[in-house]
């Protein structure tokens, strides 16, 4: 553990204290951020990952080179403080896993060269500043996720046209999804820049720093939420494209436009208030590898275009009120069934439901082809007609035909002695056939031991 006074005596000592870039990540250091206010020569602080406590100083002002703030996992309070927005050339700000709360100041719209901006799991609240769309221009990474935002997505969110990643789940959005997101122009290509000459990966420090990769390093993470739980994606992140709208509030339909973002990887708008059809064209999201739609409350068909996703790891449609035949993946992908539980009218694929229409040609996952039959755990398709009429009718004919023959033989005498005697006439044919076959044998084996 270290205090404010360690801070400066072993890790800023006076002959460093201008220096340009501080990294004391992932230690425990235990402290305020008070120490910051001593130089202005910042250039990339990342105290990220520590037990820092306290509020953020508001004096950053005077930091006008600093480009990468990364405050990330620590336990700090408070506000964001009104003079970050003087910071004119912040390119990254991460300050995820704290306890901030209060909106984000207006002030920062000055931050016109933001590209990457974290400020997930937090206690922030407020709207989400309709400003956003024209004073960041540059950006590419948008996390809101885990705050208390409400209200509804600003409409000029579309003007952020260099966006790849955009998170704002669990928290209170509501209204409708914009029906301008096709205008994420970054969105909407699946050409996917090599991560280490991506522009916005490469930061804007000195160049005479030629250990300036690991800190790009540093950076090239993002996190999304399935099924209640944190996926990272690392070391690429340049190459991801994701859409994040779950745990929220949002209404209507799902916007047409959506299917015009051919480049994402991601999408997740699960858990929600949507209504209306899944777009018919879903297909074109040929790099789709993480689609999300459950828990909501989608009517109507799967698009048979959903079968040409080439690269779906993960689906799932479970818990809306989807109908019809599943349709069948052309590539092989195996979807399992609990991505379509909950869903009541649907039938065919991975479910042991057959459609209307076809119960005499639906073969499940678990059946097997014998000859021109189905077999199904060894069953036939002709067992499917013996029914338990097919049983009662049975026992009828057996009761009718055995008292047949055993009444007539006891009640007619005539008839009976009749039956006795000839089968007193087939008992002796029978003895006389064993006692021929029997001296036959005898004189077979006394020859064989004469010959020899």
């Amino acid at each position: 553990m270290y205090g404010v006074s360690a801070l400066r005596d072993s890790l800023l000592p006076q002959s460093r204290l201008r220096a340009t870039i501080l990294d004391i990540s992932r230690n425990k250091i235990s402290a305020s951020l008070n120490f910051l206010c001593y130089v202005k020569e910042w250039g990339l602080l990342d105290l990220s990952d520590n037990l820092f406590s306290g509020q953020i100083p508001d004096c950053f002002a005077n930091f006008q080179w600093l480009r990468f703030l990364n405050l990330a996992n620590n336990h700090l309070s408070g506000e964001i403080p009104y003079s970050v927005g003087s910071l004119s050339a912040l390119t990254l700000l991460h300050l995820r896993n704290n306890s901030l709360f209060g909106g984000l100041p207006t002030s920062m719209r000055n931050c016109t060269s933001l590209e990457m901006m974290d400020v997930g799991d937090n206690r922030l609240t407020g709207e989400i500043p309709d400003w956003m769309g024209d004073s960041f221009p540059k950006l590419r990474v948008l996390i809101l996720r885990s705050n208390a935002f409400y209200g509804s997505m600003p409409s000029n969110l579309y003007r952020l046209a260099n966006l790849q990643i955009l998170d704002i789940s669990s928290n209170k959005i509501s209204g409708v999804i914009p029906k301008c997101l096709q205008y994420f122009i970054a969105m909407t290509t699946d050409l996917n820049p090599d991560p280490f000459t991506n522009p916005w990966l490469r930061l804007v420090v000195p160049s005479n720093f030629t250990w300036q990769m690991p800190y790009i390093k540093s950076f090239q993470s993002a996190y999304f939420m399935w099924k209640g739980e944190e996926v990272k994606y690392a070391n690429h992140l340049g190459l991801v494209k994701l859409i994040d709208f779950s745990n929220n509030s949002l209404i209507g339909e799902i916007p047409p436009g959506i299917t015009k973002l051919v480049g994402l990887v991601g999408l997740n708008i699960s858990r929600n208030n949507l209504t209306g059809h899944i777009p018919l064209d879903i297909g074109q999201l040929k790099s789709l590898n993480f689609l999300d739609f459950s828990r909501n409350h989608l009517s109507g068909g799967i698009p048979t275009s959903i079968g040409d996703l080439s690269h779906l790891g993960v689906l799932d449609l479970s818990y809306n009120n989807l109908s019809g035949r599943i349709p069948q993946n052309s590539h092989g992908l195996t979807i399992p069934e609990s991505a379509y539980i909950g869903d009541a009218g649907l039938c065919g694929g991975p479910l042991n439901k057959s459609c209307p229409g076809d119960e005499s040609s639906y073969e499940d996952p678990n059946s097997r082809v014998d000859g021109n039959n189905v077999m199904k755990g060894g069953e036939s398709e002709d067992d499917r007609f013996i029914t338990e009429g097919f049983y009662i009718t049975l026992g009828l004919g057996f009761v009718v035909g055995f008292w047949g023959i055993l009444g007539t033989i006891l009640l007619n005498n005539r008839f009976r002695h009749a039956f006795f005697k000839q089968l007193d006439t087939i008992g002796d044919l029978v003895c006389v056939r064993i006692e021929l076959n029997k001296a036959r044998l005898q004189r077979h084996f006394q020859n064989r031991r004469v010959r020899t």
